[in-house]
């Protein structure tokens, strides 16, 4: 119902539409943070989170757009104030929840009112709702509460009617109009080539200081001013010293001075992003047009762009003696020197600055087109195979990351036959978590369970690696029920001795002892004391002699050498009082359930009778449902006759002319190993 009102306020004072008064848009840059903070603090606290509000008064100034029927309304702005406040003694309760939204949603009426975006209706629809919110949360002192229905039927009604309430309207408003494009994080910038570090000046030790004041002030560097410019950490500040277009700023920076240096420098900047975006659209036009007239893939660059921009424009230049000598569907490379790859990539030296030099270097490799578009055929075959088989081993595994081009110290041959192996066992390797776990291709077999990394060389046998995972996941299981069952033991040993000492107190027992120390529960302790702390245990618990399995051992060194020798006694045993309470307590647990209910079988060996099943059932199945089809097409029809029809009619196993799948075909009549 507000949202047509706040979404005209916020075009009204959108600090987009003051560019022309550097004053009145500062102003309402301000205002809006703190709005936003305001309607931040509000909506946490409605949902449960009860921290101090910002302040309890907050006066707020904007400047609005003049009415659309002024000829001048972007030059002419008017000032609107108003005041947000909470009551006096306000603290951050869940008593004053509702005070809270409703000062909220006061203070925005007035303001929305000032702005001239809310009519009186809804004004009077929202102090309403104010009013009746208030009146429901004020509880009469002796009435009692009424039935359950009807308080579930209350609470609905302050759900349906908090849910569509003014603040949560201008949250939603606020949302959509500032945060659609947030600021990309410092991995993504590092990631993207943004953030420089210069590793001739700073040690690693600077490096991690910047690193951490990029992280935690981020967000006050006003992103959208430098967005797109390379950030290079050095000792000082410049801009486009070492990259065109990039800023250069000190390690030991804060963000004071990084927005001093922007407003000091705003000249400076500006005319740095324009010659970087200039002369990258001149890079990026020139490789274009080479690539679409040429049918390249691409152009790769391997040194100084401003060194390979000569170059370049010598092959834009020439394009049509390129064509005439055959350089097309591949790719160019403009490095140090003229050379061919061994993927079929042909390198032109950026010194190439004549057409003789052009002409002599297309004469020399005309020869080798041929083989070179041959090569690099077959290697985008390959890295496409590559690419698509670790793409599916991501969809099913689903591991934190693949690391397979990250050096080049392997063939493309070898990644795809790593990237096909790992295809290979995803079925298997599935039926673990490796959300946290990077796969990488490596020289070594290495496999680092507490760094999350598995190292694997391209030749890996992934049979043996599923051998090897499955009994470590074994040994795991093993020696955590162990632990649980030795920690579970203890416990209740100690449980026992505390009942048995408090009952002796009690009873104040001087003859077995009871009053002295209590016997040390360590592997360490004597004979003595374990001889009398299992005759505690057995005096406490006569009814569990036989889940002792040392009771009737009559060599007890076993016993004294593992202390834990024995069973979880059943403590959790429950009596039923019929056979019919255990039965119906048996089947709500699932003790009579089959293992493999609407389960998809894992094809171990536990599960091949049931696979065999599934798929013996569906072959089934597909025949009966043929041959219902076959008696309802001939419905009718004199020739329908299903007497010596039978189910291998229908699979064709009964026919002798059809061979079974998998089987050679073999004459009749011919048997291998005789002379006809």
């Amino acid at each position: 119902m507000y949202k047509k009102a706040l979404n005209s306020f916020f075009l009204k004072v959108h600090p987009d539409f003051f560019q022309h008064s550097a004053e009145q848009q500062q102003v309402n840059e301000g205002a809006v943070a703190q709005l936003n903070e305001i309607l931040s603090w509000a909506k946490e606290f409605k949902t449960g989170v009860r921290r101090p509000p910002p302040a309890n008064r907050i006066d707020f100034t904007f400047y609005k757009r003049g009415n659309d029927d002024s000829n001048d309304n972007f030059r002419s702005a008017d000032k609107i104030t108003s005041t947000f406040e909470l009551p006096a003694g306000f603290s951050a309760s869940e008593a004053n929840q509702g005070m809270a939204e409703r000062s909220v949603n006061k203070f925005l009426r007035d303001l929305l009112r000032r702005a001239d975006c809310l009519d009186s209706v809804a004004e009077s629809m929202s102090a309403a709702e104010d009013a009746t919110a208030a009146r429901l949360e004020a509880k009469p002192l002796r009435k009692r509460p009424q039935r359950g229905s009807d308080k579930t039927k209350q609470k609905k009604k302050e759900e349906e009617s908090a849910a569509s309430s003014l603040l949560d309207d201008a949250v939603e408003a606020i949302h959509t109009r500032w945060t659609l494009t947030p600021a990309p994080t410092v991995e993504e910038l590092i990631e993207s080539d943004l953030i420089l570090f210069d590793k001739d000046v700073l040690s690693p030790l600077q490096s991690s200081a910047a690193l951490y004041t990029l992280k935690s002030s981020l967000g006050e560097m006003q992103y959208d001013r430098w967005e797109s410019m390379p950030l290079v950490i050095s000792d000082h500040f410049a801009i486009g010293e070492t990259l065109t277009g990039s800023l250069t700023i000190p390690y030991d920076f804060t963000p004071i001075q990084f927005i001093q240096f922007l407003q000091f420098n705003a000249e400076k900047v500006d005319a740095c992003r324009q010659e970087a975006t200039q002369f990258a659209n001149k890079l990026e036009v020139l490789i274009a047009e080479l690539c679409n007239h040429l049918k390249l893939d691409d152009i790769l660059i391997s040194c100084s762009h401003r060194e390979a921009l000569t170059c370049l424009t010598l092959l834009h230049r020439y394009k049509e003696i390129l064509f005439g000598y055959g350089v097309t569907e591949l790719t160019l490379e403009i490095g140090t020197r003229h050379a061919t790859r061994a993927n079929g990539v042909l390198i032109i030296d950026y010194r190439t600055h004549t057409y003789e030099a052009l002409e002599q270097w297309l004469r020399a490799v005309q020869p080798k087109l041929e083989v070179q578009k041959k090569l690099y055929d077959l290697s985008k075959k390959m890295l496409e195979a590559t690419t698509w088989h670790l793409k599916e081993f991501r969809a099913v595994v689903q591991p934190a990351g693949i690391e397979c081009f990250h050096n080049n110290d392997y063939t493309y041959a070898q990644r795809l036959a790593w990237a096909k192996e790992l295809f290979r066992i995803s079925p298997s390797l599935a039926q673990w978590d490796w959300s946290e776990f990077q796969f990488e291709l490596s020289p070594l077999l290495e496999i680092n369970w507490e760094g999350r990394q598995m190292c694997l060389p391209y030749n890996f046998d992934g049979d043996a690696l599923i051998h090897y995972i499955t009994d470590i996941q074994k040994n795991a299981k093993t020696t955590a029920r162990e632990a649980l069952l030795a920690e579970s033991a203890m416990k209740d040993l100690a449980l026992e001795q505390d009942k048995a000492r408090e009952h002796a107190r009690q009873l104040q027992l001087e003859e077995d002892g009871f009053t002295e120390d209590p016997p040390v529960l360590s592997p360490e302790g004597t004979a003595e004391r374990e001889d009398r702390l299992r005759q505690l245990y057995r005096k406490t618990n006569p009814n569990l002699e036989e889940y002792l399995s040392s009771a009737n051992q009559p060599d007890r060194t076993t016993y004294h050498n593992e202390p834990l020798k024995m069973e979880r006694p059943l403590s959790h045993a429950v009596t039923f009082n019929s056979d019919e309470e255990a039965d119906e307590q048996l089947r709500w647990e699932g003790f009579y359930q089959s293992p493999f209910v609407d389960q998809v079988p894992t094809g171990d060996l536990d599960d091949m009778d049931h696979t065999f099943q599934l798929s013996n059932r569906w072959h089934r199945e597909a025949a009966a449902k043929k041959l219902l089809e076959e008696l309802q097409s001939t419905y009718g029809k004199k020739s329908r006759k299903f007497d010596y029809k039978k189910m291998g009619d229908v699979l064709e196993i009964n026919n002798v002319n059809v061979q079974p799948k998998g089987f050679p075909v073999l004459n009749r009549g011919l048997r291998s190993g005789r002379d006809n």
